[in-house]
């Protein structure tokens, strides 16, 4: 759209590392495409130690994302195939946590212990984080039943502030 502002929205500071266990995979909740699907509050999902949760500031005014959201993911792992997936979540005053958009992504040519950097499309939304809001990111190795389980185990280490979410953010009229 006219105007749009393509604003990388880092993940957080430092490194987070998250394990993969295929016979243990992040369930899907909510989304676009699944029965039971939409926005869903997360905090089941979350509580995993396996998702990764980083939270931006407290928004300090109305902040319009219209358009495609991408990811800049940068990690290293144990494996030579991993998933990334990644979860577009708006995180209430009270708390609650709603996802908003969410994609994945499968990096099968990875060094084990190598950094590894993906780009890819998370998806197409239009939706206002409200001012007193916050904007959280959530990377797992998987989503099940949204996308296929990546078969092969894994450590995976996320390079935090290499890391980004791309939003198409619309200045608010003033």
């Amino acid at each position: 759209l006219k105007g749009t502002k393509f604003v990388m929205w880092p993940l957080g500071k430092g490194k987070a590392t998250f394990c993969h266990d295929p016979a243990n995979p992040v369930p899907t909740c909510g989304g676009r495409m699944t029965p039971g699907g939409g926005i869903r509050e997360q905090s089941a999902v979350e509580a995993r130690a396996d998702v990764l949760k980083f939270t931006g500031e407290e928004l300090k005014e109305d902040l319009e994302v219209t358009g495609d959201v991408k990811a800049h993911i940068v990690f290293s792992s144990t494996s030579i195939t991993n998933d990334i997936a990644v979860k577009l979540v708006d995180v209430w005053p009270d708390g609650k946590a709603y996802g908003v958009v969410d994609s994945i992504c499968r990096a099968d040519d990875c060094v084990p212990g190598e950094p590894k950097t993906i780009d890819f499309p998370v998806d197409s939304t239009a939706y206002v984080f409200l001012k007193g809001h916050r904007i959280r990111i959530d990377v797992a190795g998987s989503s099940k039943p949204h996308y296929e389980v990546n078969p092969t185990p894994a450590e995976v280490t996320i390079d935090a502030a290499a890391s980004s979410l791309i939003l198409p953010v619309i200045p608010a009229k003033r």
